[in-house]
Formats: structure tokens, sequence, C-alpha cells
């Protein structure tokens, strides 16, 4: 019980120091002091959670209406610093990920607190949470920074396709919520599928920025061993052919979307067939050497061409005439390896 209290005690004196960070200017030696004093609390919190799931039980509730309310509402406005909303994030991840709190396939079999714990979190996340989470995940923590904007510039490919392997999400903010995300949507993607593709119907005829918001989303859908590709072929496949229209003038969006493009066929395998009314026309036009934008789209192209071949189930007309370019790509000066 002494354990128990002194955790509980926790939550209020976080929300004690936060109030007290919001009064203090950023830079000074006490706010320093503050933001180290909060990260520790919040250690103590996962750490407890990580080592001790069965009696973290009693604070499931507390925790995620924490967490929650500071980073995904308007209560964190002016108060909130990068290292503990990635705190906040790894909390909930480990709550909604934890193997512990998972019940078995024969819910009868299933420990009676596995069973408290699965319904606390059921509880939680309702469809306005849940909502409300993805949301501001998507509009608030996967824009792009004035330094990613950058990167983005000086290496398209690079910054589309970067992996957050590691533990880098335990400590950075963007694979933190890329991370989160993932989680969120495979534990609830019935709840979620709708919510993100309305999230995508939004972004049409926006900015520059805002198709970059959706590269971003993309990225964070790609293939991974871990997750299926498939719960969001649907939006994928209705909105890339209007992003791509749409980026005619934007190069470097377009080696992002072609990128895309090569995870989803990976990830679809044979029945990325399906794609062809689209995808062998950005093929045909990414690997045509007579077109100006293959300077930027050829090597992106070539790689969507080779993984399209890899995995398409047959020799198709259309996707043999996309041969007719080889002529011209075995003409240039550098060496081209399908």
């Amino acid at each position: 019980m002494e354990v128990m209290g002194f955790l509980s005690a926790v939550f209020e004196r976080l929300k004690q120091f936060l109030e007290c960070c919001g009064q203090v200017g950023v830079g000074s030696l006490c706010r320093e002091k503050l933001e180290k004093t909060i990260i520790l609390f919040t250690k103590v919190l996962l750490d407890f959670l990580e080592y001790h799931p069965f009696p973290f039980i009693p604070l499931i509730q507390r925790c995620l209406e924490f967490s929650v309310s500071f980073v995904f509402t308007a209560a964190g406005d002016g108060l909130l610093f990068e290292r503990f909303i990635v705190q906040c994030m790894n909390l909930i991840k480990s709550i909604v990920k934890n193997e512990a709190y998972r019940p078995d396939k024969n819910i009868e079999d299933s420990k009676p607190e596995v069973l408290e714990a699965h319904k606390i979190k059921t509880a939680f996340f309702t469809h306005p949470t849940l909502t409300e989470i993805a949301k501001r995940l998507v509009s608030k923590y996967f824009l792009l920074t004035e330094e990613e904007l950058v990167m983005w510039e000086e290496d398209p490919e690079g910054f589309a396709v970067e992996e957050t392997g590691g533990d880098s999400w335990k400590y950075s903010l963007r694979p933190c919520t890329e991370v989160l995300f993932l989680d969120i949507f495979h534990s609830y993607s019935q709840t979620l599928t709708p919510v993100l593709l309305e999230m995508m119907q939004n972004l049409q005829g926006q900015s520059v920025r805002e198709f970059l918001r959706f590269l971003s989303l993309g990225a964070a859908l790609r293939l991974n061993s871990e997750y299926s590709i498939r719960p969001y072929v649907g939006c994928l496949v209705q909105y890339l052919p209007l992003l791509w229209k749409q980026s005619e003038d934007h190069n470097m969006l377009r080696c992002a979307i072609l990128t895309t493009l090569i995870h989803l066929v990976q990830g679809l395998g044979a029945e990325s067939r399906n794609l062809y009314p689209f995808l062998l026309p950005v093929i045909q036009l990414s690997t045509d050497v007579s077109q100006p934008p293959h300077v930027y789209l050829l090597e992106d192209g070539l790689e969507l061409w080779l993984v399209t071949l890899e995995n398409s189930p047959a020799l198709t007309p259309e996707l043999l005439r996309i041969f007719q370019n080889m002529s011209a790509l075995l003409g240039e000066s550098s060496v081209i390896i399908l």
C-alpha cells in the first residue's frame, strides 16, 4: 500500500511540476532542474510498469488519463517539452502493447488480473478518445520541422525511407510518434481505419506541407515485419493517384510517392496487379529518359519496376510495354543494373 500511495502521489507531483514549468522561462536553470525532475518521475512510472505490470493495474486508468490529457488535449498547452511528451507516449504505448495485459484467445483461460487490465483499457480507449489521439498525432506531432524540411530537400529518398529501428522510439519524438501510432492502430484498427480515411480525404487540395504530412503518415504505415500493410491499402490506393497528379510540379514529392509504392507492392505481393492501372503509367514516366522528370525519378522508378516484376504473377502486355524504355536506358552513360 505504501508503494501504491507513493506512485499515486507521483501523478500529483508531476502535475505541480508541470504547472511550475509554465511559469518559468525556457532556458533558465530552474526550468532545467524542473524538467530533469519531471523526467525522473516519469521514469519511475515506466520502470514500475515494465517490471511489475500486474501491481501497476490499479494505476492504468490514472496513467492513461494523465498522459493523454497532457499530450493530446489543451491541458498541456504551454507546459510540455519534448522529452516529457516522449515519456508520456511511451507510457501509453507500454500499456497498449503490454503482453501481460493481453487476454488468451480463449478468454475463459485468462487470469482475472489480465481481464481487469483489458477491461480498463477497453473502457478508456473509446471511439472519441482514439479519434482525438489519431488526429492529434497526424496534425500536430507528424508535422515536419524546418530542419526536417531541409533534410527533405537535400535527401528526399533517404528522408522518406528513414527507419526507426533500435530503441530510438524511447528517446526521440518522431520515431516515438510513429511507433505509438502503429501500436494504437494495430490494436484498434477497426475503430481507426475510417478515421484515417477521413484524415486522408481532408488532405485533398492542401499545401505542400500537407503532402509532407501525408507522406510522414505513409512512412508510419510502411511495410513492417510486425504490422500488415493490408488494413491501409484502401486508403493509400484511393489517394496516391490524387497525390501523384497534384505533385506534378514537385518531383521531390513524387520521389516519396514512388517509395511508398515500392513498400505497397512489396506488402501486397501478387495482389499488387490490382494497382497496375495507376502503377504502370507511373513506372513508364519515371523510367522514360526522354521525359525531364526522369532526372529525379529514375532511380526510384527502376526500383519500383523491379519489385513490380518480382511480384507479378504473370507478364502482361502492359508490363511488357514498359520495356520500350529499355534501349534508351541502356544507352545512358551510367551503368544501370536491373
